[in-house]
């Protein structure tokens, strides 16, 4: 699976030799950008599409979700954002966080609802410490650096190898 920011949704079942793009793309909304996809680790046919484009922080339409492999898409209550990246938790496939425009965001019902979890931050970067873990950690476009260590619940700014107490930000 890989997205393009102005292509949609490309698929390849034979090892990157030849893609093809997710007939459901055809479908969004004229314009609709790209930034990020996140697979369904129990059913690869639930896939999560998230709007934008991070590198040129263009609008962004949240997150798109497909039930069917990409033959179509909804979108999901998560709007109006650039989501530079998802990450689905390994042990519960209804917990997805996604990095945004504008802070990151959790759902606990598979993309039903969203809610803010961290500071309004642009967001440029969301990575798990393993694929296995509980550590989550986001980078802004403003240099700051976020941990969670309870899969996106609570964030915690990092500065210089340094956890910062609650509420105290580094200004940058």
């Amino acid at each position: 699976y890989a997205v393009s920011a102005r292509g949609g949704l490309f698929i390849s079942t034979n090892g990157g030799t030849s893609w093809t793009l997710a007939p459901g793309c055809d479908l969004l909304p004229s314009g609709t950008r790209m930034a990020s996809v996140c697979i369904d680790h129990t059913n690869d046919s639930i896939i999560y599409l998230g709007g934008g484009d991070h590198n040129y922080y263009s609008t962004g339409s949240g997150i798109w979700k497909s039930t069917n492999a990409g033959n179509t898409f909804t979108q999901t209550t998560l709007t109006g954002k650039i989501v530079c990246e998802m990450v689905m938790d390994p042990t519960n496939n209804q917990v997805i966080v996604a990095a945004t425009n504008t802070g990151i965001y959790k759902t606990t019902n598979a993309g039903s609802t969203w809610t803010l979890k961290s500071t309004a931050h642009t967001f440029d970067d969301l990575k798990q410490k393993t694929p296995t873990s509980r550590t989550l950690y986001a980078a802004t476009t403003d240099s700051a650096f976020f941990r969670s260590t309870d899969f996106g619940e609570t964030w915690t700014e990092i500065t210089n190898g340094i956890v910062l107490p609650a509420g105290v930000t580094t200004g940058g």
